[in-house]
């Protein structure tokens, strides 16, 4: 395991990386197609502000736990020499956006409990469409088109009334896709929290 950064770039975590911080992993970039790039961005005026990448040969949850390990140690100690963390105060960015990958929602849980964890939208939509695309739920064009806008409308809700409405609409257009698919994958307790606005 390789923790990759700068001090000077770590000891902008606070202005860039103590809202959302983006974990997401990129495969087949190096020479060796084992080893796995994981990136840590913060947000700038600017885009996406890379903090740090962990480099490993695992993409599992104890690799990405250490990878996240190294991240905090390394943020605290640049902060701590920069002045802008105390030795009492700790580093802790509100939420994480990722994919739906089991093993960063693990070591995230793992190492940062408190914070939140939103499910990236284009990913999610993504494997919304995909599904919805299969054919295994005897959808017409129209009838998937309507699943996939109120999925979107589900996943932008910004109060309960709105969420459960959409909830029950998409129950409505396909039962077999709500229960089948939807409910079992997006509202148990690891991701219900995570796709909407109004649950985060």
């Amino acid at each position: 395991m390789i923790f990759l950064s700068r001090k000077t770039i770590l000891q902008s975590a606070l202005e860039y990386g103590s809202d959302v911080l983006g974990l997401d992993a990129t495969f087949n970039v190096s020479y060796y197609k084992n080893v796995c790039l994981f990136a840590i961005v913060g947000r700038s005026n600017g885009g996406a502000m890379p903090l740090g990448y962990f480099v490993s040969s695992s993409k599992g949850e104890v690799a990405v736990t250490k990878g996240l390990q190294m991240f905090i140690e390394e943020v605290h100690i640049a902060l701590r020499e920069g002045g802008s963390l105390t030795n009492d105060e700790v580093y802790h960015p509100q939420a994480f956006c990722i994919d739906k990958d089991e093993a960063e929602h693990a070591a995230i849980r793992n190492v940062f409990p408190g914070s939140t964890i939103i499910l990236c939208h284009y990913h999610f939509m993504t494997l919304i469409c995909n599904e919805l695309k299969s054919l295994k739920y005897s959808l017409g064009s129209t009838s998937r088109k309507c699943a996939i806008d109120t999925v979107r409308r589900l996943s932008t809700a910004t109060s309960d009334d709105e969420y459960h409405s959409a909830l029950a609409s998409l129950k409505n257009i396909s039962s077999s896709f709500y229960n089948g698919y939807f409910a079992k994958n997006y509202l148990n307790e690891r991701w219900k929290y995570a796709i909407t606005e109004v649950n985060r």
